[in-house]
């Protein structure tokens, strides 16, 4: 008997139709992956008890009672999102021994995610009669059918235990104007865990011991202007999402130019690559806006010459092209309901989504620099400009070698163009740190103290001569870390 027999409609699989001879109970991926692709679609039919070419075999009934238990158990275990479906079963012939069993799926009000374990999360979609994975544009069109792409706010089998959020908690008393904890009460009224005490996803990626392989963070620091200038520093990060935060702005602030030059007036003005607000506003704005249901990418942050740019997984779902908004109007759509309620709790991001405001206010008096953002449909790119970047200047560099000879020792991390000039310089013999300056392009004591100096003894690369404050006090190259090789 074939299928059209008792479905005249149904003639093969397509976009809404599939056959299954029986389900799988160890590879439950194979049949479960097409619940989620039919949910995600228009909805659809599963037709169990008919092979591929629609071959009806049928199923007994105690077979039938054990599909449903089988689906069931796969749509709690492995489907993030709500699925929705019922079973009608159909006899195949007057003895009543033997069944088709239909699964009537619905298609879903928000986007449904396979979790395969091991933190590999899988969007399916229906193709040529297949369930297959979606690609990244095509988790971007899914995302925008649907009435809420509320990936984030699907409910995990995990309790929340307050201890394994510290990192979270102890961000909230820096970050929040009051400096208060929120209370359980206020995350379970945020919506980002249940009243039952279930975990959300999104709030489960604040949790000190989260490892989610979609948190990964790359941050590179390139010697020049694009990317083919050599990497001089770099960093990576898989974790909880305060930790990433952290992170990134850590490494941006050790690579930035920093420090002080005289001005006109004979004072002294302070050197700014970026303004600091629009920094926190654009690295929560990546952590908060990020698609995290894209397996296998991460958030880069790439630092350049005369620009940040600062890329995340997933469009910003706006109805036109980024470029066509007045900075003033982007809209702030919000993928992440639970992520960017856990980071308003923590004082790090505005329930308005001012962060556009914020920068369109910093970089005012600055309107040839003025910030960058574009929307590739599968990530989204924001371009911060260095203040202290002219065009007639160049990286900083040694203005000379002060003495032939090479040498060998443990290199700091960074960009430090002066490490090694001024351990050579100081091989011989103490320098003052005027000495030292004068290798430097630092127009002020305080420039090259903090930042040539200090770093160096710290590492224990360089000596003083007195301690404290002294005067007088002098600087030498520790030879037992440091080795000189002279020249021929």
């Amino acid at each position: 008997m074939h299928i059209k027999e008792l479905y005249q409609d149904v003639l093969f699989e397509d976009l809404d139709y599939e056959f299954k001879s029986r389900l799988d109970k160890e590879k439950t991926i194979n049949w479960g992956k097409s619940l989620a692709a039919f949910a995600n679609e228009d909805g659809g039919t599963i037709f169990i008890g008919a092979d591929d070419d629609g071959v009806i075999g049928g199923l007994s009934y105690e077979e039938v009672d054990q599909t449903k238990l089988l689906i069931h158990q796969e749509n709690e275990r492995h489907l993030m999102g709500m699925v929705k479906y019922r079973f009608l079963p159909r006899n195949i012939d007057d003895t009543l021994k033997k069944f088709v069993l239909a699964v009537e799926i619905e298609s879903s009000e928000q986007m449904v995610v396979y979790n395969n374990g091991d933190y590999n999360k899988i969007v399916f979609i229906r193709k040529d009669g297949q369930s297959v994975p979606a690609s990244p544009e095509e988790i971007v069109q899914v995302s925008s059918r649907k009435k809420s792409a509320g990936f984030d706010r699907n409910i995990l089998d995990v309790s929340y235990d307050r201890k394994a959020f510290s990192s979270y908690f102890a961000a909230c008393k820096e970050f929040r104007g009051d400096h208060k904890q929120p209370t359980d009460k206020a995350l379970v009224d945020a919506g980002v865990v249940r009243e039952d005490g279930k975990l959300s996803f999104g709030a489960s990626l604040f949790a000190d011991a989260c490892q989610d392989k979609n948190t990964a963070i790359y941050c590179r620091f390139y010697g020049g202007f694009d990317k083919n200038a050599g990497v001089l520093d770099q960093g990576d990060y898989l974790g909880n999402l305060i930790g990433g935060y952290r992170f990134m702005k850590a490494f941006i602030a050790k690579n930035i130019r920093h420090g002080f030059r005289k001005n006109a007036n004979g004072g002294q003005d302070e050197i700014i690559s970026f303004p600091p607000t629009s920094i926190d506003e654009a690295l929560i704005n990546a952590l908060a806006h990020r698609d995290y249901s894209i397996s296998g990418t991460q958030i880069a942050v790439s630092l350049f010459s005369d620009r940040l740019e600062i890329s995340s997984p997933g469009s910003c779902l706006l109805s036109r092209d980024a470029e066509e908004y007045d900075w003033n109007h982007i809209p702030s759509i919000r993928r992440n309901f639970a992520i960017c309620e856990m980071f308003s709790l923590a004082g790090l991001m505005e329930k308005g989504g001012s962060g556009f405001l914020q920068m369109e206010k910093d970089y005012a008096p600055y309107p040839d620099k003025h910030p960058t953002f574009h929307d590739y449909h599968d990530f989204s790119l924001l371009t911060l400009f260095d203040l202290s970047y002219q065009e007639t200047s160049s990286t900083p560099a040694p203005i000379r070698m002060p003495t032939s000879g090479q040498i060998v020792f443990p290199h700091l991390s960074g960009y430090r163009p002066y490490d090694e000039a001024v351990l050579l310089f100081c091989y011989d013999g103490p320098k003052s740190r005027a000495e030292i300056q004068s290798l430097t392009s630092y127009e002020s004591p305080k420039g090259v103290i903090e930042n040539v100096i200090r770093p160096l003894l710290l590492a224990d690369l360089l000596i003083s001569t007195n301690p404290g404050r002294a005067f007088n006090k002098k600087y030498f190259t520790n030879k037992k870390k440091v080795n000189k090789i002279e020249s021929n």
